[in-house]
């Protein structure tokens, strides 16, 4: 199908008629994105990229992006790639959290990978004050199970050119946060809405109900010091080269970095 001049939700409906006689119809809607509004800005960036894969997709973009350092520019944004990370405790985290304080600002881009993360219970992750950032992190499990998990996105200059002011539907499938961060509570940019049923005491599932229901972020800001963390829990990085949404909410998202 050829989608020249097409853009945002697109509907394609189908009627089948014998004479005057409907026989069988249908309907399926398609997301249209242009590829010129993903493109990655001419900006000067500094990466922490633990397995390469973001300078990788950056290398052939108009993005200028040279190793994080501490002598790195407090104008430029460190985007930061875990994909790959262990958990262990690594020199350069603690050069970024004084480079953030001294009034930078770091991007996020995605959750800790779950094995460097330790389980508080089945649905829920800690990430230790000092491991990775100066502020411990809880997770909770953004997938749906019996239970719906509701991803929000509110209008943002993140997600211009794709659905917002709504619940995240069948076009962020790829790019849908796995965990969102519960604590520390920030006034979050989008996030999950939902409840737990009594994980792992399987006597309380029943007719009664589920427990409070709670909120977590999949995209925030948290200040430290001078300068501040952004923190986004999108699987942005892996699904770069493949899935369009992804694509164009990292070029959104740098571009609002930037500033």
């Amino acid at each position: 199908m050829v989608t020249d001049g097409l853009a945002g939700r697109c509907l394609v409906e189908a009627v089948f008629r014998v004479g005057d006689a409907v026989v069988v119809e249908n309907n399926s809607s398609f997301y249209v994105l242009g590829r010129e509004g993903s493109a990655l800005p001419r900006r000067d960036v500094a990466l922490i990229d633990l397995d390469g894969a973001l300078g990788a997709y950056a290398a052939d973009s108009d993005l200028r992006s040279t190793p994080f350092s501490a002598e790195t520019p407090r104008s430029y944004r460190v985007l930061v790639n875990l994909n790959g990370w262990g958990g262990e405790e690594q020199p350069i985290f603690a050069d970024l959290e004084r480079w953030v304080s001294a009034g930078g600002t770091a991007v996020f881009l995605g959750a800790p990978p779950e094995e460097a993360l330790t389980t508080r219970y089945r649905m829920q992750k800690l990430l230790a004050k000092d491991v990775l950032l100066p502020f411990a992190i809880t997770y909770f499990s953004g997938k749906g199970l019996w239970t719906p998990c509701s991803h929000v996105v509110r209008e943002h200059p993140v997600y211009d050119g794709l659905p917002s002011a709504c619940l995240m539907g069948q076009e962020y499938r790829d790019a849908v946060s796995r965990w969102s961060i519960v604590t520390p509570e920030t006034d979050w940019i989008s996030g999950n809405v939902t409840f737990d049923w009594y994980a792992g005491l399987k006597h309380k599932q029943n007719y009664t109900g589920v427990t409070a229901a709670f909120h977590g972020a999949d995209l925030t800001q948290i200040s430290h010091g001078e300068g501040s963390y952004i923190l986004c829990t999108h699987r942005l990085v892996e699904n770069l080269g493949k899935d369009p949404v992804a694509e164009r909410l990292l070029s959104n998202l740098v571009r609002w970095a930037l500033g």
